[in-house]
């Protein structure tokens, strides 16, 4: 068992760092595409990716399970996944029929 647990030491040191962002008073409820938002919720996107280092996919706009949208550069990453996808079940499906 590995004994690296979280170490607090230093913890008092560290301090919130607050950003104002502009926010957006139109729905963005049902909106299927990036482009759809407003402005103010790209702008929050974009500033949530750069600040968390990690890239946003997919984005819920209701309570819906249609109701999302993907992100341009996710939509482009997994367009080969799908195909590979698709291969790997045309060729489980040849495999069975054997």
């Amino acid at each position: 068992m590995r004994d690296d647990a979280a170490d607090i030491r230093g913890i008092e040191a560290i301090r919130p760092v607050y950003t104002r962002l502009k926010g957006w008073k139109t729905s963005t409820e049902g909106v299927r595409s990036f482009e759809e938002l407003p402005k103010a919720a790209q702008e929050y996107l974009r500033f949530m990716e750069k600040e968390s280092g990690a890239k946003i996919g997919i984005v819920s706009t209701g309570p819906d399970r249609d109701q999302t949208l993907e992100l341009p550069e996710f939509r482009a990453a997994c367009s080969g996944l799908q195909e590979d996808s698709r291969l790997i079940v045309q060729f489980s499906k040849g495999r069975r029929q054997r």
